[in-house]
């Protein structure tokens, strides 16, 4: 009947807004490049739970942002008591001011949840130091310690460091394999002093060649001797004062080493 695609978008679309699904779902698909009406719609007839007016609007909010009818969808998703779909649809555009204005003053969670998606959004834009600020504010820690660990930025993790507390093992940890990473031994030394783990600032002492603190930590913590003497003695063979060797360990120690 020489029916042209305008007219049959234009049923389609009428019969959407009055909710008659059936008859929109036939009209698209005689027309081109409507496929994800033709899907939007599929799925709400295919879902099993409760089709009331709430679910109503807020599919007519899904064709709305379809339409890229954006603000007429976050009105749609509102009314339907969908806040979080009108968040998310704004957040994944990237239009953070907008989802803002709609997060309450008391919805902490949402609150997060935009700034987590603000924060991955800067750093995919290859903007480090402002998504790892942006992860702390966020209180996603330990994805803000990676960042400023993987750039090196020292004194970015010491701040992060102090502002932790001593119970929080697993960010200042995370904190210190970093600064071992980057050969920073006495700030590493710092964090195990904080958590009171005594092995690993021996280690820590070792490694640094802090034999002075090293010894005062193995004279108060005697099952650390070994850990130290046993370096220290490796170290002075290593730099030819083998009577050293022998003379600065403890004579148990001094017998293992030679075996």
């Amino acid at each position: 009947m020489n029916v042209t695609d305008n007219n049959w978008e234009q049923l389609a679309n009428g019969a959407l807004e009055h909710m008659s699904l059936h008859v929109a779902k036939k009209a698209f698909s005689r027309t081109h490049n409507t496929w994800l009406y033709l899907e939007l719609i599929q799925n709400y007839l295919q879902d099993t739970g409760v089709h009331n007016a709430s679910t109503e609007i807020s599919f007519l909010g899904d064709v709305a942002a379809y339409k890229s009818h954006f603000n007429e969808a976050a009105k749609l998703y509102k009314q339907a008591g969908h806040d979080d779909k009108a968040i998310n649809m704004y957040t994944d555009l990237r239009m953070f001011d907008q989802a803002q204005e709609l997060i309450r003053a008391g919805d902490a969670q949402f609150k997060k949840q935009l700034a987590m998606k603000k924060a991955d959004w800067v750093h995919n834009i290859n903007e480090p130091r402002a998504a790892a600020e942006m992860y702390l504010s966020a209180g996603d820690t330990k994805k803000a310690v990676d960042i400023i660990g993987q750039h090196g930025w020292i004194d970015m993790l010491m701040n992060v460091v102090h502002q932790l507390d001593k119970g929080d093992r697993e960010c200042l940890s995370l904190c210190a394999d970093y600064l071992i990473k980057h050969k920073q031994y006495f700030n590493a030394a710092e964090v195990f002093k904080k958590t009171g783990d005594e092995a690993k600032l021996a280690m820590i002492y070792v490694k640094s060649c802090q034999w002075e603190e090293a010894f005062k930590l193995a004279s108060q913590y005697t099952d650390l001797r070994e850990e130290v003497y046993v370096p220290y003695a490796t170290w002075l063979a290593e730099n030819e004062r083998f009577v050293e060797a022998q003379q600065g360990m403890p004579l148990q120690i001094t017998f293992r080493f030679l075996l």
